[in-house]
């Protein structure tokens, strides 16, 4: 009997721990993820159109990787917050 209480509690326990994780990706993770995705889009397209001197895969390259850089930061950022006030 003891061996079924236990069980169920970590059962329950993992199921609220998953739902927790669940919630917290809809919020402002995902929000951040979106809108950063967007501005390095935009970052871009910009900065390759703007390239006169032939230099447009540089610009491509480098617009990317500040662009996903930046992205990342703030949205594992974020998600470390979240997920530090959502613990007990």
């Amino acid at each position: 009997m003891t061996t079924q209480v236990c069980r169920r509690i970590e059962d329950d326990a993992a199921a609220h721990s998953s739902r927790n994780e669940e919630k917290m990706l809809k919020t402002p993770v995902r929000k951040n993820l979106a809108i950063g995705l967007v501005i390095t889009t935009f970052m871009t397209t910009l900065m390759v159109v703007m390239a006169d001197d032939g230099s447009k895969m540089e610009e491509f390259k480098m617009s990317l990787m500040v662009g996903f850089s930046i992205t990342g930061a703030v949205t594992g950022g974020t998600w470390l917050l979240q997920r530090k006030r959502s613990a007990p």
